[in-house]
């Protein structure tokens, strides 16, 4: 990762094309390039399965690195609920009739108060800024035909912070001293004139590619005889000194505490700059976490490669990697390998052991929405073609639901992007308090080490009781490869004997199955390693969990609990075979040896979380458990219990707010 140019082993999938790769990539001329390249193969042997040996390389990397747990900058937006305009959502390039997003995102605020969805900040997308035809970044400056009075009022209007979303630069881009001029001498000089804040136009350094000389898809240079820039659509801001620019800028007039750079993987390939130079990218990433350090604010990566994902790891501001493709409304179904939602559980693995927040993207959280021209099924009688689609032809969202649950897990942020009025605020509060912080578990759902062995052999060896049949080696009928179809969560707690003189480590196991093409069972040894503690260390007998059926919309209530049972080496979890609409969510507690256990929050995704629940503690005299549990000023909290039997009632000794 020292020089973003590496590429970490991994099979390419292109066709019937399997190979393995690591170091340099090919196209890397290190000639007269300066310093020596040192290269550094870390190779890491663990038992204990996939999951283990990620955690334990990982481990290895982070420690070379000198990075430790905590290491990574504060992000507000892991934390807080938040709306979103990406690709995917109802406002992504588009407004209600006779609005700017000014005027909209004041009425979405004030639907929210009326909702009472205590919503923190707002993602904007790239519609704001100034960019060229082939969407480069001309000038970073609200557009006046979006944000008429600007972000400052924005902010005043709406009281929200703001994480903006960056594409990639335009050599045309007012910012780089070696920009080029456009053919009729007019593209971008009105951004010229209107420039204002930190950023000096035409002042900082910048690789920007030569017209005609951008790379092929292979890294070879290419004349663009079509292409309205002659090839030349993008430029690498190498400059520590704007970033510092642009970051602090976006921080102090903009409101900016989270700045995502998107496109990577289209930066990477698609500039001889960074497929051919050993220091271009180590500059480009380097410079941008310095300017956000200087600037104080958090970066995202999104559209990332491994190799960012590694380099991160000299970025002390990187605190979250998008681990999903854009989720259009209905596409559950319907997306491909690798970065569906549901295609997470292995890129969870990675992106939770190198200290990273993999996050969602933006859902709809009611299933019918009119009417986004931009995802029509039908335009059959629209008046006008430009703002929507009839009523008949409204794009559709089955998947609400289980689009909620992988974002509430996912331990990332939280983000949907309904249409004004449209929101299922009940579907959203069972991500957050009545504050609006999310209730998220300790570690994201990740595919059991059971499911990747047998996502890698063929149907035909398939043992009785598998997940699923080749989630990765094999298509279905319709051409899609299989995800891995269960996954588990966990979150980690300390529960403290009588007198606080001793404390153990016990985990609260989230189980989740969706797309099972077939009944299964989850066994004891499915669980990883950390994972086995809420049971092996509750009892002094064989270990022994408590399990039960997870909150859902048709179950409505705190009293909703469905299921009840125990979960042992000699008794599995019984999975159904279900879909995506039927998916189930298990949750698994310790048993103490006085058989009470904690079940938690039930009316949340997440019922026992890391932000909700504070401390645990076993008492001895009388028997059971004294949970302290945080919320907002006035928020009730139905917490459930399983007990040996009905306890006196009593109220709470402590609250605290």
């Amino acid at each position: 990762p020292e020089n973003a140019r590496g590429s970490p082993g991994g099979a390419r999938r292109g066709g019937e094309l399997k190979a393995f790769e690591c170091g340099l990539m090919g196209s890397t001329n290190i000639e007269g390039q300066g310093d020596a390249a040192n290269i550094a193969y870390v190779l890491v042997y663990a038992p204990g399965g996939v999951n283990n040996a990620l955690k334990r390389w990982a481990h290895v990397l982070r420690r070379r690195l000198g990075q430790g747990k905590g290491a990574k900058f504060p992000d507000p937006t892991l934390a807080r609920l938040g709306y979103a305009t990406d690709n995917g959502a109802f406002y992504h390039y588009h407004t209600e009739r006779g609005h700017t997003y000014h005027t909209l995102f004041r009425e979405l605020k004030q639907s929210f108060q009326r909702a009472r969805l205590p919503v923190h900040y707002a993602q904007l997308d790239s519609f704001w800024y100034g960019q060229d035809e082939k969407g480069g970044i001309i000038s970073w400056e609200p557009r006046a035909d979006v944000f008429p009075f600007g972000f400052g009022g924005l902010r005043d209007a709406t009281g929200l912070f703001f994480q903006l979303r960056s594409k990639y630069f335009s050599p045309y881009t007012i910012y780089a001293a070696e920009r080029i001029a456009d053919r009729d001498g007019t593209l971008g000089a009105a951004l010229l004139r209107t420039a204002s804040g930190r950023l000096e136009p035409c002042g900082y350094r910048f690789r920007v590619e030569a017209p005609g000389r951008g790379p092929t898809a292979g890294g070879g240079d290419s004349d663009a005889g079509d292409d309205p820039t002659n090839g030349a659509t993008m430029a690498l801001p190498v400059d520590e000194a704007f970033w510092t620019a642009l970051l602090t800028d976006g921080k102090e007039r903009f409101n900016m505490h989270v700045y995502e750079q998107d496109f990577l993987w289209s930066i990477q390939e698609r500039l001889n700059a960074s497929l051919r130079s050993f220091r271009a990218a180590h500059d480009f990433f380097a410079a941008m976490n310095a300017g956000a350090r200087a600037a104080g604010v958090a970066i995202k990566f999104s559209m990332a490669l491994p190799r960012h994902v590694l380099q991160s790891l000299l970025m002390s501001h990187v605190t979250q990697v998008t681990a999903s493709d854009d989720a259009r409304p209905g596409t559950v179904e319907t997306c491909s390998w690798p970065t569906c939602a549901h295609y997470s559980g292995t890129g969870n693995i990675m992106l939770y052991a190198l200290g990273l927040a993999p996050s969602q993207d933006s859902y709809w959280s009611s299933r019918t929405q009119c009417c986004n021209p931009r995802y029509c099924r039908g335009r059959a009688s629209a008046e006008d073609p430009g703002h929507g689609c009839d009523a008949a032809g409204a794009a559709e969202e089955p998947y609400a639901e289980l689009q909620a649950v992988l974002s509430s897990y996912s331990t990332g942020q939280h983000t949907f992007g309904d249409k004004l009025g449209a929101t299922n605020a009940s579907l959203v509060r069972m991500a957050a308090d009545a504050n609006g912080f999310l209730l998220a578990p300790s570690k994201p759902p990740t595919a059991t080490d059971r499911g990747i062995w047998q996502g890698l052999i063929s149907e035909v060896h398939l043992p009785a009781g598998a997940f699923a049949v080749g989630p990765v080696a094999r298509e279905d009928a319709r051409g899609y490869q299989h995800h891995y179809p269960v996954q588990t969560s966990a979150t980690f707690a300390t529960v403290h004997l009588p007198g606080g003189r001793v404390s153990i480590f016990y985990s609260w196991v989230h189980v989740l199955a969706f797309g099972l093409e077939r009944d299964a069972e989850f066994l004891w040894t499915d669980l990883h390693k950390p994972e086995r503690g809420g049971g092996a260390r509750g009892r002094a007998s064989a270990p022994l969990m408590v399990r039960w059926r997870g909150h859902a919309a048709e179950r409505p209530g705190a009293d909703a609990v469905a299921d009840l049972g125990v979960f042992a080496p000699a008794a599995p979890l019984g999975l159904r075979a279900c879909g995506f609409r039927d998916y189930q969510l298990w949750h698994l507690a310790p048993l103490f040896e006085e058989n009470f256990a904690f079940l938690g929050e039930n009316t949340k995704w997440v019922p026992v979380s890391r932000q909700r629940m504070r401390g645990v503690e076993r008492m001895v005299d009388p028997a059971g458990l004294r949970v302290i549990a945080t919320g907002a000023a006035g928020e009730e909290i139905e917490l459930l219990f399983l007990a040996p039997e009905p306890p006196a009632a009593a109220a709470p000794e402590d609250v605290e707010r």
